[in-house]
């Protein structure tokens, strides 16, 4: 399988080759995580926001990376800090605290960090007035600005602070770092009070969807897109970040697609499609070394789009959604049924390369869910590690919301 999932990737490579200039048209464009991996409340491996809480084992933390490569995701939302709290079954995690080692690890596993700076107002760390805010986040800077993708100033931040005191923030953060910096409300476009002030001083609003804590557990599809094209219209860059209780669902990644193609630069709760923002600019290229290169990986090209179009052939055929995301180290592929908007089922595999002498880390796998009426969801999940299949994850649920 890994000599597939190789020829995969360099079938990849010779397209990126022979199409020069193809690039990323901002940092966080083409962002992909799945931030909501169940009830958070309730699951205290629902959402990655408390992966470094204390309460985590080493063991929890590598159950959630394997989810999030195997779901194709690139990044991890986490909080740098979370004071003690009953609300959410995560945990707390201590403002000032050594994180490096747990960072470095996710970017070396090819998941880039994305810092929330403040909690929701559940936790108490908004408290602070905002000179300690601004040494508070200074200091995160300082400490992890290169292992660090970018910041977002805080979750939900509406519920506490004004907008003007959102704009001194980010705008302090800019005089420290070049990093992008990304502002998240309540459910709406400018939040509950529909405040766009808020995004002033932001490079990307973190979008919050809303209406997917109850029903089928995902935002309506025509509210979702209308949402979008009014928070695009602020001339911002849009994140869909916040818009499905389980990232891992055919329901989720239906959506995330829908966003993508709607204009969104990345997704917060899945998504099958690679491509969400990616932008293309002219540009040089050595055509000398392009064309050593290409003649290099020819020979295997041939076996990697063989595989792709057998996928693509079935995927037709039988009405998948099917997804590839392939670079010269690591490669991603899934597909995934709906069926009569009650059903849903999926696979996907994934490998990463390993920087330097790390061996690569290959997982795959399954997901059904159902539901079986309004409000209620039904959901299996098993994942493993391909190459140590002793390192699995299996897991049954029904949610019931009131």
């Amino acid at each position: 399988m890994h000599q597939i999932i190789r020829t995969l990737a360099t079938t990849f490579i010779v397209i990126l080759l022979m199409a020069p200039g193809f690039s990323r048209a901002g940092d966080l464009d083409g962002f992909r995580s799945s931030f909501l991996l169940s009830d958070p409340f309730n699951d205290k491996l629902g959402t990655t926001l408390y992966y470094l809480s204390n309460s985590w084992s080493d063991a929890e933390r590598e159950t959630v990376r394997l989810r999030l490569l195997t779901n194709g995701d690139t990044h991890i939302d986490l909080f740098i800090r979370a004071s003690p709290q009953d609300v959410f079954a995560g945990g707390s995690i201590e403002a000032g605290g050594d994180y490096l080692s747990y960072l470095t690890e996710l970017s070396n596993s090819g998941l880039a960090p994305m810092l929330w700076l403040t909690p929701e107002s559940a936790h108490t760390d908004y408290q602070a007035d905002m000179g300690a805010q601004k040494t508070f986040m200074n200091s995160v800077v300082a400490a992890y600005d290169n292992v660090t993708t970018g910041y977002v100033v805080c979750l939900e931040c509406d519920e506490y602070w004004t907008a003007a005191q959102v704009n001194e923030l980010a705008a302090n953060l800019k005089s420290s770092t070049s990093k992008p910096i990304g502002v998240h409300l309540t459910p709406g476009v400018g939040g509950a009070s529909g405040n766009t002030s808020y995004y002033d001083q932001a490079d990307y609003i973190f979008l919050q969807i809303g209406g997917h804590l109850t029903g089928d557990f995902v935002a309506d599809t025509d509210t979702a897109v209308a949402m979008l094209k009014e928070a695009l219209a602020l001339g911002k860059e849009v994140i869909a970040s916040e818009y499905a209780l389980y990232a891992e669902s055919a329901q989720a990644k239906a959506l995330g697609d829908i966003l993508c193609a709607q204009g969104a630069l990345g997704t917060g709760n899945g998504r099958s499609v690679n491509y969400c923002g990616q932008g293309s600019s002219a540009g040089d290229s050595d055509s000398d070394s392009d064309s050593d290169a290409v003649a290099d990986a020819l020979s295997s090209a041939g076996t990697g789009l063989a595989v792709v179009g057998a996928v693509l052939y079935v995927a037709r055929l039988t009405n998948a959604a099917a997804s590839f995301e392939l670079t010269d180290r690591s490669s991603y592929m899934s597909m995934d049924w709906s069926l009569r908007q009650s059903y849903g089922f999926g696979w996907s595999y994934s490998e990463k390369l390993g920087a330097d002498e790390a061996p690569s880390a290959a997982a795959a796998s399954l997901r059904f869910d159902y539901l079986p009426r309004k409000n209620h969801s039904l959901q299996f999940s098993y994942s493993t590690d391909v190459d140590n299949t002793d390192h699995f994850q299996t897991s049954v649920s029904y949610n019931i919301s009131f």
